[in-house]
C-alpha cells in the first residue's frame, strides 16, 4: 500500500442507540472480518480517491479547512454511506493525499448498535451526537 491509511467509521446518531445500549465497548484486537473490511476499503479507496482532486471529480466538496490534526475533510453531503465504497467523508492531508474516510449510517429507533460490514457492534460508541468506530 502506498501510504499507511487510517480509516475511521462514523455513524450519525439520529436516535439514542448507544445511550440505550448498556453493553461495554469492545476495544480488543481486530477480528478476521474487521481486518478484511479495513484491507478492502484501504485498497478500494486508495485506488479511487488517492488525492483530493479525485474526490472532487467524484462529487465530494471541501467541507472543512485544515483541522488541529492537519486533516481536511471532503464530504458527499449525503451523510450516509450506502456501502463501504461510498464513504460520507474523505480526509486528506495538506498536500491532498488520502488519510482516511468516514462512513455514516442513518439509524432507526433500534436500541442496538450497528451490526454492519463485519465490524463488532461493541466498537461503536456515542460521542457528541455521533458514533465512531476506529
Amino acid at each position: 500500500m502506498k501510504n499507511a491509511v487510517l480509516f475511521a467509521a462514523i455513524v450519525a446518531l439520529f436516535t439514542t442507540v448507544a445511550a440505550a445500549d448498556q453493553q461495554p465497548n469492545y476495544t480488543g484486537p481486530e477480528s478476521a472480518s474487521e481486518k478484511r473490511f479495513v484491507a478492502a476499503i484501504q485498497h478500494d479507496l486508495m485506488q479511487r480517491y488517492p488525492t483530493a482532486r479525485d474526490a472532487e471529480r467524484a462529487g465530494y466538496v471541501r467541507y472543512t479547512g485544515v483541522d488541529e490534526s492537519g486533516a481536511i475533510s471532503y464530504a458527499n453531503c449525503q451523510w450516509q454511506s450506502a456501502d463501504p465504497k461510498h464513504p460520507s467523508q474523505l480526509w486528506y492531508d495538506r498536500n491532498g493525499k488520502l488519510l482516511g474516510a468516514d462512513f455514516s449510517i442513518l439509524l432507526t429507533h433500534s436500541t442496538s448498535r450497528p451490526n454492519v460490514w463485519g465490524i463488532n457492534p461493541g466498537r461503536w460508541a456515542e460521542l457528541d451526537g455521533h458514533q465512531h468506530w476506529c
